[in-house]
């Protein structure tokens, strides 16, 4: 069984609590991305502070996501997924994952998976309700979220993020062109948004 990470570009500090009652159940190793002074104080949370530029007109998550990944040394073998700071995971989202590898069989694990994304019952904001589904066919621009993506830790190394807002669906074209083995789990859902007023 390989480790998983969660990592976090993370600014919305009134959800803290929360994530932390979400997350601690999974046991993870969790990133939390931060540009400013937030106390963890649990062991298996790990939070990485960011520099920030005083003005930045990039994406913050990418930059952040960025920055991360030019400094930490990733664990070659674990694999890291892709929260934001309002979203949830299902019940019992990495045993699941677990479980359906296990049914695999593979010699070793693939270095990319692909879980589906439900987006809420009520749409608010410019984000629609219709649910990203794991496919090969829906890895591009506005068909999948970059926390569908679960990234090997020694292909994740490889990576770095365009910095617009349909950077994870370039990553994913890019991806799905140049890794071997993909698996997609399609009955397996992030919860996104989760913690947005309205949208659950």
């Amino acid at each position: 069984m390989s480790r998983f990470y969660v990592l976090t570009p993370f600014s919305r500090i009134e959800n803290k609590a929360k994530l932390i009652e979400h997350l601690r159940p999974f046991n993870i190793i969790w990133h939390p991305l931060i540009h400013e002074e937030i106390k963890f104080e649990e062991e298996w949370i790990c939070p990485v502070g960011i520099n920030m530029p005083a003005k930045i007109i990039i994406e913050q998550p990418y930059y952040k996501l960025n920055y991360f990944l030019d400094r930490e040394r990733l664990d070659q073998e674990g694999y890291y997924s892709f929260l934001c700071d309002d979203d949830f995971y299902e019940d019992d989202f990495f045993a699941k994952i677990e479980k359906q590898l296990a049914k695999m069989n593979f010699n070793s694990w693939p270095e990319l998976i692909v879980v589906s994304m439900k987006r809420g019952l009520h749409k608010v904001g410019k984000h629609p309700v219709s649910t990203l589904v794991a496919t090969q066919e829906n890895m591009r621009v506005d068909k999948v979220g970059l926390e569908q993506m679960i990234i090997k830790g020694n292909l994740l190394d490889k990576l770095r993020f365009n910095h617009w807002s349909g950077a994870d669906g370039l990553m994913a074209e890019v991806l799905v062109q140049h890794v071997a083995v993909i698996v997609y789990l399609p009955d397996i859902y992030v919860h996104f948004n989760y913690l947005e007023s309205g949208r659950w």
